[in-house]
């Protein structure tokens, strides 16, 4: 199997927290957490506190107990700042507010051109082991299959999801979630270079699947 081109479509990071009072929370310093020309754009509700940090369409979104930052840009960087930066300032403020961290997931979505084979029926020859018998019981021609695997790696709990889109385009998507009693969330460089880890596995993970008929 030949990857023609590969392009990171999402990246975000997601905070889970015992609690999270958005009363409290100050959208003024929220907006002043990295310096962006023109201003962060904000949207609070009782519910919801939405800030768009533009050029890179960075999103912070803080809704019931959850804490979520995105990177909007598509491409092939990984972790591009100044997602980082939103994520530790944030979390600083959130946490100054009494708020615990329970848990939180590494999230990445990415795109597969494949030069040489179809992704429909590669993940049916790679993951069905007899897809005959599921035509019969279904009655009709399978023509799509979208793998879903968890499994639990280094103490975290992998999911993924290999999608396939069209002819060419393999959508693949990953979380990656660390729970534990006490967790804390690693420093702005570690937090980096564990996003970057988990995705260059990720790349090879997928390769090497789908480079052998299971």
């Amino acid at each position: 199997m030949e990857i023609r081109e590969i392009v990171v479509l999402s990246q975000n990071v997601t905070l889970v927290y015992d609690q999270l009072d958005l009363k409290g929370i100050d959208t003024t310093q929220l907006k002043s957490l990295i310096q962006v020309e023109p201003g962060p754009n904000v949207w609070d509700t009782p519910d919801l506190i939405v800030v768009v940090y533009p050029p890179s369409a960075t999103v912070l979104r803080l809704a019931e107990q959850r804490m979520t930052v995105t990177l909007g840009q598509q491409g092939g960087r990984v972790g591009q700042e100044p997602m980082w930066d939103v994520i530790e300032k944030s979390h600083g403020l959130v946490t100054a507010l009494g708020s615990k961290l329970v848990a939180f997931g590494l999230n990445i979505d990415i795109g597969f051109v494949l030069a040489d084979a179809d992704p429909h029926s590669l993940t049916r020859r790679c993951f069905l082991r007899d897809a005959e018998t599921i035509q019969d019981v279904l009655g009709g021609e399978l023509v799509s299959f979208t793998p879903k695997l968890v499994f639990t790696r280094d103490e975290r709990i992998h999911s993924l999801t290999l999608e396939p889109v069209d002819s060419e385009r393999l959508k693949v998507s990953q979380n990656v979630h660390t729970e534990r009693p006490g967790v804390e969330l690693p420093g702005k460089p570690e937090l980096s270079a564990l996003y970057l880890s988990e995705y260059e596995r990720l790349i090879a993970d997928v390769s090497a699947l789908l480079d052998r008929e299971l």
